[in-house]
């Protein structure tokens, strides 16, 4: 890993781990027993807060701190119900590193990741704040489109405040998620996916995905430096 080792070297003392590759927070995916195994591997994994109840996230970082002592990090979503308790949470479990997500990805980016049928989320107007993420299209989506005009009428009425409105959005989308995932609903639930699902041909052990990602690394920028070299 000649080239690797000078190109990651300032990511490694960082994050303080032998492979600075993160792997990035999956709600409901990401548990305590994933992220441990992903740090043992020397990696970086990282805790998926989602909208876990706040005890449920205070046992998985628990969990997580006694599966390994490898570096970890716990993802916040800035706009979930839940945010404020899991900020807290974390902050009274010591963890190292907070990754706090939330912002909205460009719609021009957006159109650019689509791979098969993964999709960016239907936005109904302009009055609810709605983040744009990458999913394969199922019959949620058209639940999710019927809700936000539900909601867009309800304020309209001063029957619901903007706030009530927003949590009952956000709710929709933590437990589409976990219908997916958890309960294997994928007619209705959140099936995540982003610009590389069409890459997928093959499920491979976790310490064998990260050799290959090394290999496959360390082998592009050989061609690059040597087509460098050429020019």
């Amino acid at each position: 890993m000649e080239h690797l080792e000078h190109i990651w070297k300032k990511g490694k003392k960082f994050l303080g781990v032998k492979t600075p590759i993160i792997a990035g927070a999956m709600t409901w995916i990401s548990d305590s027993q994933f992220v441990a195994d992903v740090s043992n591997a020397g990696a970086f994994g990282c805790l998926a807060a989602g909208n876990m109840d706040p005890a449920m996230l205070d046992s998985e970082i628990k969990k997580t701190q006694k599966l390994t002592k490898n570096p970890f990090a716990v993802n916040l979503i800035t706009i979930a119900p839940h945010y404020k308790n899991h900020l807290k949470i974390a902050a009274e479990n010591k963890v190292p590193y907070i990754v706090f997500a939330g912002s909205f990805p460009r719609q021009p980016e957006i159109k650019t990741a689509k791979a098969r049928n993964a999709i960016s989320t239907p936005q109904i107007g302009s009055e609810l704040r709605i983040v744009a993420v990458r999913a394969l299209k199922n019959r949620g989506h058209d639940e999710f489109s019927d809700l936000q005009m539900d909601l867009i009428q309800k304020r309209r009425k001063d029957e619901i405040s903007l706030a009530e409105a927003q949590y009952e959005v956000e709710k929709f989308w933590m437990g589409a998620l976990r219908k997916a995932v958890i309960d294997g609903d994928v007619d209705f639930g959140s099936v995540m996916a982003g610009q590389s699902v069409g890459l997928v041909d093959k499920i491979r052990p976790l310490k064998d995905a990260l050799v290959i990602l090394i290999e496959e690394a360390e082998q592009e920028l050989s061609k690059i430096l040597e087509s460098c070299k050429k020019s």
